[in-house]
């Protein structure tokens, strides 16, 4: 799908900041699924987690993001509450995207972005290589949008996720 079909099909859910942060979902991973892709989109981005923390069970306290190799992996084994952090300066296929966040779960990752100017055409794109590249990490991994979105919406993007894969 060329970049310009994928941002006819989508703009409407990238092009004008509303105020909201969507999220687009990666569902269904296994726990070494979330980890290596947390691992992955912390190991690509040009800054990620600073100052950041997670609400380690064991220590009942906010500990950094940073301060252990893959914070995710104390999500997946329960010794740490699901954690929010920022990624800056992810490229992918050479085109920068703008900030992303990364919301770690125990069975899933949720990127949330800022709708507005800084999407295009090029940009997403580069988010659904991304997701594809995302998706190949973990064999039973599916794409959807948040829960709170309209039926419509959602399943109009999934169908647009679909087409891209072919």
């Amino acid at each position: 799908m060329k970049a310009e079909q994928l941002w006819e099909a989508l703009h409407q859910l990238f092009d004008t900041d509303d105020g909201s942060l969507p999220e687009i979902r990666l569902l269904n991973l296994s726990p070494k699924g979330v980890v290596a892709i947390f691992s992955y989109l912390q190991h690509s981005c040009r800054s990620s987690a600073n100052n950041q923390v997670f609400w380690s069970r064991e220590d009942q306290q906010d500990k950094p993001i940073n301060s252990v190799a893959n914070a995710a992996t104390l999500v997946v084994e329960g010794r740490a509450e699901p954690f929010h952090c920022l990624c800056q300066g992810l490229a992918y296929d050479g085109e920068e995207l703008p900030d992303i966040g990364v919301f770690v779960f125990d069975d899933q990752v949720a990127l949330d972005y800022r709708m507005g100017q800084e999407w295009n055409a090029g940009k997403l794109k580069a988010l659904f290589g991304l997701l594809k590249e995302l998706t190949s990490i973990d064999q039973g991994a599916e794409v959807s949008l948040e829960d709170n979105v309209l039926p419509k919406v959602r399943k109009h993007f999934e169908r647009t996720w679909e087409k891209f894969l072919q």
